[in-house]
This record gives C-alpha cells, structure tokens and sequence, in this order.
C-alpha cells in the first residue's frame, strides 16, 4: 500500500507539471485574436492578460490554472520519500510559491494593479529558480541528466532576466528577453515532469 501511495504520489507530481505545457498553445491562440497582430518580440506575455486583449479572460484563467498545478505538482513531489533531501524539500515549498505567485498574475492583471502585478511575477520568477538551484543540489551524481537540464535552464533564465531589465533588452525586445526568463522555467517543469512519469511507468511495468 505504501509504495502503492508513493508512485501515486510521483504520478501527480510529474503529471501536473507535464500539464502546464498547455500554457504555449493558449498564449498563441489568445495572442492570435489580436488586431492589429500581437507582435512577440515587443508585447510582454502579461500583455495577452489585459483589456487590449480581446482574449483575456482565457489568458488569466491559464495563468492561475498553470499556477494551481505547479504548485500541486511540488506539494505531491514533497510526498515522496525516495530520494527526499533538505534541499528538496526546501525547493518543493518554493515552488509552491512560484505556483501561488504565478495564480496572483492572473488574477491581478497588469493593467489593473501594475505594482501587484510585477510582485507577484517577480516572486514566482525568484522562487522558481531558487527551486531549480536548489533541486540542481538534491539531483547531484544521482540524477546527472535532470542535474545538466536544471542547469542549463537556470543560465537561460537568469540570461534572460538580465536582458529584461537592460534597457537595449540585448537587441532581443522585451517580450523575447522575458520568454527567455520565464517560458524556460516551464519547459523546465515539463521536462521533470516526464522524467518523474518515466521512471513510474517503468517502475510499473517491472
């Protein structure tokens, strides 16, 4: 029964992680609606949460959706006992603050209260990667792919938070240097995700 709990607990974890992927399809589909055309490279991805966007309902119901399951995910991670370290256990607490920041983003769009707003994106940024590094410690020798793949993103994400807030965004605009800094933390979360469902599905089949 316990280990019946404890691959149950891993499945939801990697399962609510691999769902956040639906984030990418609803923000091209909501920016789709706008006249004159959204353009990526100026228009931050808050930007499809306001009233200019014709779609911004859908768009803020995802934001607090993709929050929700980010942090049920690390709630659900935090339940397993293999492999449980200090540094996990810490990070899995920040990634539900990531997830609960990221559910104030929806629900405080930024052209309702703008400093609100950038808190709450600000926290989940920071929380989010303080996560990963942490995590990068827990995974160490013992998980050398997830260790690389945490690694890679936190410089993509740190990079790219550096070029948000430059004036010039390094040539990239604001809205390719903020999807630098935060789309890559949820390709990260996905990639997890599947590496926790594989090792359960094998585990299942043997």
């Amino acid at each position: 029964m316990t280990r019946l709990t404890q691959h149950g607990y891993a499945t939801i974890a990697g399962a609510s992680w691999v769902a956040t992927a639906l984030y990418f399809p609803v923000s091209v589909a909501v920016a789709a609606t706008w006249s004159p055309p959204y353009n990526v490279r100026e228009h931050l991805i808050s930007d499809l949460g306001t009233a200019r966007s014709p779609a911004q309902v859908w768009m803020n119901l995802t934001f607090i959706g993709i929050g929700v399951l980010t942090a049920t995910g690390a709630a659900a991670l935090a339940c397993v006992r293999e492999g449980r370290t200090a540094a996990r256990s810490v990070a899995c607490v920040l990634l539900v603050v990531a997830g609960m920041a990221n559910v104030a983003v929806g629900l405080v769009p930024s052209d309702g209260d703008a400093t609100l707003h950038k808190l709450a994106a600000v926290t989940y940024f920071l929380a989010h990667v303080g996560a990963m590094a942490l995590l990068l410690l827990a995974f160490g020798h013992a998980r050398p792919a997830l260790a690389a793949w945490t690694a890679t993103f936190i410089v993509v994400a740190i990079a790219g938070s550096v070029a948000l807030v430059d004036d010039g965004h390094f040539g990239l605009g604001a809205g390719v240097a903020e999807r630098f800094a935060l789309d890559t933390l949820a390709v990260w979360r996905i990639g997890v995700g599947l590496s926790l469902l594989a090792v359960e599905f094998r585990r299942f089949r043997s």
